[in-house]
């Protein structure tokens, strides 16, 4: 699908193991205020290369 990009975003939220940093998640299934701003910083360069 040529529109379609996928970031890999793991290592803004997850450890060398593979667990979640601390305050990410509450419950290990939605993000934390920390969590989404995470989410955030780390997708915006990829909507910024689309906004040009």
């Amino acid at each position: 699908m040529p529109r379609v990009h996928v970031v890999n975003i793991n290592s803004a939220f997850l450890d060398k193991d593979g667990t979640f940093l601390p305050g990410i998640t509450g419950d290990l299934v939605h993000l934390t205020e920390k969590g989404y701003r995470l989410w955030a910083d780390a997708l915006l360069p990829e909507i910024k290369k689309y906004m040009k």
